[in-house]
This record gives structure tokens, sequence and C-alpha cells, in this order.
């Protein structure tokens, strides 16, 4: 299985491993993802919002909201861009509160991602 995987000692066999089980459609998987959200390379964070956005995760919505506040703006943009593929709108705040404080390249990208969020929130 590819679980274990997941525990690999070389970053690159973990990220693999993500991309894998996320593009698998097991749901089961997820709950075996969701601790990579604060995994040890920005490519795993990453990896493991994709995932559970394509596995449409809800549970990992808290993890998304925490990887807004990443000390890489790529794991900033990449929790976002998963919140709006979750279609969670109950995560407008948390990401409203990431964008006042973050004064970085990807400001204008997560104010974007912001605007779709709230598009979707729109009856």
């Amino acid at each position: 299985m590819m679980h274990p995987l997941l525990a690999a000692p070389d970053w690159y066999v973990r990220e693999r491993a993500i991309l894998y089980l996320g593009s698998t459609g097991d749901t089961a998987s997820a709950s075996a993802i969701r601790p990579l959200l604060s995994g040890e390379t920005i490519g795993e964070r990453e990896h493991a919002a994709e995932a559970l956005a394509a596995l449409n995760d809800r549970e990992s919505i808290p993890g998304l909201e925490g990887l807004l506040h990443d000390g890489n703006p790529n794991g900033r943009i990449a929790g976002a861009k998963a919140l709006v593929a979750l279609r969670a709108v109950e995560s407008i705040p948390a990401l409203s509160a990431a964008i006042s404080t973050d004064t970085s390249w990807a400001k204008p990208q997560l104010e974007q991602l912001l605007a779709e969020l709230r598009a979707a929130s729109a009856p």
C-alpha cells in the first residue's frame, strides 16, 4: 500500500505518495494525508492541500486554514486554492485575516482566490 510511503525518510517519495493518493479518489486516504499539511517540505504541504481538495475532504478545512499562515507564500496559495476548490465559504474570514497580514508577492493571488470564494457563496 502507499500509506506507509507517506512516512518515508525521503521527501521525494513522500511527495509522490501524496500525489498518487490524491489522484485515486479513495477518500479513505484523506486521514493519512491531512497531517502532511504541516509537512517538512513546501512540496508536501502543497501536494497535501491539492490532494485533499481532489478528495473533497471537508474535514481538512481547519488544516487548510492553518496553511494560510504558512511561512512560504506557495503554501498560503495552496491552502487558499484548496479552500476554493472545496467551496469552503465558512473560511472566508480566515482567508481575509491571512490576507490582511500578508506582505508577500502572493497577496494579489490570495485576494483573487478570496474573490472566487466569495463568489461561491453568492446565491
